[in-house]
């Protein structure tokens, strides 16, 4: 989007747009046909200005849009004479004595200070201006309304003579009215003689890949293959044949905008539709038979892809110039220019067994009932293999054990490791066989648990046989061994003796199958 000037009324129409006042036109506005009014009220209420901007933190494009309601600052130029100190009546002489003064004492590579650049391509603008006559009749005589950023509008009224019907026509051919509004809001574009330090940048480009669980923790090489816009082979870019040459736009007489008319007495400048801003074309005879005369050609890319260690989801990886191409086909010939950047969004697969949690990851151990009241080992697995688990006697469900550094490194280059997690989940059986119940239910009479469901009857204190005398003093247990049956009263305990019990019951079928 080329910018354009304005010849007369400037301050009116900026203040116009600035304000978002399009109904409260003051008496100097009413003069403007009625037609270019609704369209420039309509436009002004509905345009929209789209900004690129790179988020610091993450590397990442966003787009953000204002709606077009804000003052801006004044675009007069500079005026040439003072740029390079000189009076109005200088001679060409003088003019060109002052301009390779100024040109040596503020030349980029002459002095390094960033300020003195801008100061040569002021200086370069002025002197372009002044050592041309026509230009320097035109600033004279209209000032800077015939002119932007240095360039000349080309002082054409060619066509433009009869009123709005002839300068407009139907559907306002020729005329962009973003390139109105684009020069209130300060977004100018780049026209054929801008800023000659100005690079030309290609688009960028976006691509997915999904990689596994132990990729991203370990880090991996991808190749990714992706659709890009690259300068054509044939052409290097030009959009021309071989010898074939470009040619004056016929529109613009190679100025690269068009002055419009605007009764009675407003000039508008706008870029140019036919060429694009270059002020020259390629005809249809000599245009790059591979690129159409575009200078650029799609074709598919393939890199390969470093992705670091300890990476997480949805992160954004940038590859600097892997993206498009810049079209220069309607460039000025020295124009320089650079590719777009590739951003790669990659996507972790979830893992079987494994969660994340920042550099951390969380493992669920299930451990059988017993293992978990008396105490055991286990086998599970960790980001480098399988290991041995000590699993402590009581072990309860949501129990954790931390094994410090053995978790995701930093993706941020420190050597940081997270921590792995295991987080203990009691497995207790649903469907037991009649002697598990048994056993069960003995257990739960051992700890005294009224509460639970038994397929038998609890044994109270009527159902024991009564202890006979003689036998009471050696039945009687001692302070010892009634002290150990306290001890056996615990879950351990009871096991062994549930154990002990099956041992004896095993043998006791044994001893009658024999003796049968």
């Amino acid at each position: 989007m080329i910018p354009f000037g304005l010849r007369s009324n400037i301050s009116t129409l900026h203040s116009f747009a600035s304000r978002n006042t399009c109904h409260r036109l003051s008496k100097a506005r009413r003069n403007i046909s009625q037609p270019i009014r609704r369209a420039f009220a309509s436009h002004a209420l509905n345009a929209k200005i789209s900004y690129i901007s790179r988020n610091a933190n993450t590397a990442r494009p966003y787009r953000f849009q204002r709606f077009f309601h804000a003052s801006n600052p004044a675009f007069e130029m500079t005026d040439p004479y003072k740029t390079l100190g000189v009076s109005k009546n200088a001679s060409p002489k003088e003019i060109k004595s002052a301009y390779y003064k100024l040109a040596k004492q503020y030349h980029p590579d002459a002095n390094p200070d960033k300020s003195a650049q801008e100061k040569f391509v002021d200086i370069k603008q002025a002197y372009e201006l002044l050592q041309d006559p026509e230009k320097k009749k035109a600033f004279d005589t209209y000032g800077s309304g015939a002119f932007r950023n240095g360039e000349f509008t080309g002082n054409d009224f060619g066509g433009f003579q009869n009123g709005f019907e002839s300068a407009f026509g139907s559907g306002f051919p020729g005329f962009n009215f973003e390139d109105l509004f684009s020069s209130f809001t300060g977004r100018a574009g780049r026209g054929r003689r801008a800023n000659p330090f100005e690079v030309y940048v290609g688009e960028d480009a976006e691509v997915s890949l999904n990689i596994d669980f132990m990729e991203a923790v370990k880090g991996v090489k991808k190749d990714v293959v992706y659709s890009v816009s690259s300068t054509c082979s044939s052409c290097h870019g030009s959009g021309l044949q071989t010898g074939a040459h470009r040619s004056t736009c016929f529109a613009c007489k190679g100025s690269g905008h068009r002055l419009h008319f605007i009764p009675p007495s407003m000039h508008m400048q706008s870029t140019c539709d036919v060429c694009g801003g270059s002020g020259t074309t390629i005809p249809s005879s000599s245009a790059c038979r591979s690129c159409s005369g575009s200078g650029n050609v799609r074709e598919r890319k393939t890199i390969s892809l470093d992705i670091p260690a300890g990476i997480d989801d949805n992160t954004v990886l940038r590859v600097v110039g892997a993206g498009n191409d810049a079209a220069t086909a309607k460039a000025a010939p020295d124009a320089k220019s650079r590719p777009g950047d590739l951003y790669a969004t990659v996507r972790v697969r979830k893992h079987q067994f494994f969660s994340r949690q920042g550099n951390n990851v969380l493992y669920r151990a299930k451990v059988p009932m017993t293992t978990a009241a008396l105490g055991g080992t286990i086998r599970i697995p960790t980001l480098t293999g399988e290991v041995d688990l000590r699993v402590p006697p009581g072990t309860v469900s949501g129990d954790r054990i931390t094994m410090t550094g053995k978790g995701i490194r930093n993706v941020s280059g420190i050597a940081r490791y997270g921590n792995f997690y295991i987080d203990f989940e009691v497995n207790t059986p649903k469907a037991l066989s009649p002697h598990e119940r048994s056993l069960l239910e003995q257990l739960a009479d051992s700890l005294n648990d009224t509460s639970a469901r038994r397929t038998t009857p609890r044994p109270t204190a009527k159902d024991e046989p009564p202890a006979s005398s003689d036998s009471s003093s050696k039945d009687k247990p001692s302070e010892s061994s009634s002290a150990g049956s306290k001890s056996e009263g615990s879950v351990g305990g009871f096991l062994k003796r549930a154990f002990r019990r099956l041992h004896n019951e095993d043998g006791s079928e044994n001893a009658s199958g024999n003796s049968k």
